[in-house]
């Protein structure tokens, strides 16, 4: 079986499971496992946390994991538990890239990691940062044009 963890300082792992939820519904949020760093009612051993984390899952399951930031902390305290053949990790995520890789897997019913599917969903989710007001422009999209939303 293959889990997912996000992991990020402060919120941001709950709020990406929050959007998720909303968007994708709670079935699959609910397949998501989360990791708060440095905060009150989150994680202050994060070091510690990750590695329990780590040992739950079975040795038989993958792992793909999505941190925050490459050089942050939360991600050097993952990054000794690489593994090529299990754990799987991803920096720097944004929002359509954690929903790709998740829709693409659970929905998918894929029971193994594919490195290459995975650098390919990583590119595609660097298009999805756009300056929006050059865009537009760019587009000649109104406001009030409904086909922005086609």
């Amino acid at each position: 079986m293959i889990k997912f963890l996000i992991a990020g300082h402060g919120y941001l792992a709950d709020g990406i499971k929050s959007t998720i939820s909303i968007i994708m519904g709670d079935e699959i949020a609910n397949q998501i496992m989360t990791l708060n760093g440095f905060v009150e009612d989150g994680s202050m051993d994060v070091n510690g946390d990750i590695e329990k984390i780590i040992n739950s899952i079975d040795e038989n399951d993958k792992l793909i994991i999505f941190s925050d930031l490459m050089h942050g902390s939360i991600n050097q305290f993952l990054i000794p538990y690489i593994d090529e053949n299990r754990i799987y990790i991803i920096s720097g995520i944004n929002f359509p890239l954690v929903c790709e890789i998740i829709s693409k897997y659970i929905f998918g019913n894929l029971e193994e990691v594919n490195v290459d599917d995975l650098k390919d969903d990583i590119e595609k989710a660097k298009q999805e940062i756009i300056y929006v007001n050059e865009y537009v422009k760019e587009n000649s999209f109104e406001k009030s044009d409904d086909e922005f939303f086609s």
